[in-house]
C-alpha cells in the first residue's frame, strides 16, 4: 500500500511499516497543507492511506466516497519510540484494509483502556 505520513508524524517511522511504500508529506512539499488540502492532494497523488497523530483530523473531514483511509494513532506522544509500540496495530489495520480492498474508512489506533 501507498501511505502518505502527515507531518505530525516522524520521518523515521517509515522503516517500520514494512511491505509498503511510505512517503513523508514534507518529502513531496506537502508539509504546509492544512488537513483538508491534504487529504485531497493524498488522494490525487495515489495514496492508500493517510497516517497521522492529529486527533481533530478524523472529525474535522469526511471520508465518504474517497479513494483512500485515514488512520489516526493515538498514544503518549509523537516520538518514534511511542509511536513504535502501535506498528503491530497499524500493519494489521493496513492488512485489513488492503484484504478487503476498502477506502474511505477512518481508523483509530488507541492504547487499550485499563
Amino acid at each position: 500500500m501507498r501511505i502518505l505520513l502527515d507531518n505530525c508524524v516522524p520521518r523515521t517511522l517509515a522503516a517500520a511499516l514494512l511491505g509498503h511504500e511510505v512517503t513523508h508529506c514534507r518529502a513531496i512539499g506537502l508539509h504546509e497543507f492544512e488537513n483538508g488540502k491534504l487529504l485531497k492532494a493524498a488522494e490525487e497523488g495515489g495514496f492508500d492511506v493517510l497516517l497521522t497523530v492529529d486527533r481533530g483530523f478524523q472529525h474535522q473531514q469526511s471520508l465518504a466516497g474517497r479513494s483512500l483511509s485515514l488512520i489516526t494513532v493515538q498514544g503518549n506522544g509523537t516520538t518514534v519510540p511511542a509511536l513504535m509500540v502501535h506498528v503491530p496495530a497499524i500493519l494489521h489495520a493496513l492488512a485489513d484494509l488492503e484484504t478487503n480492498k476498502e477506502t474511505g474508512r477512518s481508523i483509530v489506533i488507541a492504547p487499550p483502556t485499563s
